[in-house]
């Protein structure tokens, strides 16, 4: 047995026993330095599946059955046929799908075919055991993108504010939850408040822990009444620590009328305030 085929085997042994399953090609030939892919079809000509086989572990049937195939047709014929792909296991590939086989391994430099079917494969593997998306999953993100283009926004910008929605929070709301802030940001904005009023507002500790606890229509009623008193001079600043200086006076009377406090105690609050 070569030094590269025994190095791919214990590869394989080791992966399977640390995650319960096989390792794609691609992962194969990433981990071990001496493998490229086309050393690992000069040892494992029928690709993955007898290398798994050989090393005594199991991986998906349709996937060593996909695999086979592609290998056994690149070795009858530099090209694939229809004749070729009806040999194995009764699957057809159509004029339109050879073609494009052929078109994806001329333009990644005359890749051989075989090898090309195979990280297809790798990918969808990839897609769905890492990431869970199914075929309609992923041309959902597709889609995404393509309408983000079409309104002229850079895929990495729009990844950028992704981040910064993921890292304030927000991709861990509800969709009603994202729905009331959105119908907040457009009630203030029809009140022409502007974007840095708004974000001054919401980042003010004061309006964090208060906001939570009223209900929507109250949450604008008191937005409302911040504005008018904005545009009277006062900052929002201002009148937050006046209404929270408010508070602490009415818990300390409180306090005192309870006996839980003495009177000095609660001059002594009074002046401080």
């Amino acid at each position: 047995m070569s030094e590269t085929k025994r190095s791919i085997l214990s590869f394989i042994k080791t992966y399977h026993e640390t995650h319960g399953n096989a390792p794609s090609l691609r992962r194969i030939y990433e981990s071990l330095e001496n493998v490229s892919k086309r050393k690992f079809y000069d040892v494992f000509p029928d690709g993955i599946g007898d290398a798994c086989r050989q090393a005594g572990i199991d991986i998906p049937q349709e996937r060593i059955k996909a695999t086979t195939k592609a290998r056994r047709t690149q070795k009858k014929k530099p090209s694939v046929s229809r004749a070729a792909s009806q040999e194995h296991l009764g699957i057809v590939l159509t004029e339109s799908q050879i073609a494009r086989l052929q078109g994806i391994a001329h333009l990644e430099r005359g890749k051989n075919i075989g090898l090309v079917i195979d990280e297809i494969l790798d990918r969808d593997t990839y897609l769905r055991r890492e990431k869970g998306l199914t075929l309609d999953d992923t041309r959902a993100v597709f889609d995404y993108i393509d309408r983000a283009k079409e309104r002229k926004w850079e895929v990495g910008w729009l990844l950028n504010i992704h981040t910064r929605l993921l890292n304030a929070g927000l991709m861990g709301m509800s969709s009603q939850a994202v729905e009331e802030l959105a119908s907040f940001l457009d009630n203030m904005k029809a009140r022409d408040w502007d974007s840095g009023e708004i974000s001054d507002l919401l980042s003010t500790s004061f309006v964090k822990d208060f906001m939570p606890r009223i209900s929507y229509v109250e949450c604008v009623k008191f937005v409302d009444s911040l504005r008018e008193i904005w545009l009277k001079g006062v900052t929002v600043g201002q009148y937050l620590k006046e209404v929270a200086e408010f508070k602490q006076a009415i818990h300390v009377s409180q306090e005192y009328r309870n006996g839980r406090i003495t009177a000095e105690q609660l001059m002594q609050a009074v002046k401080s305030n």
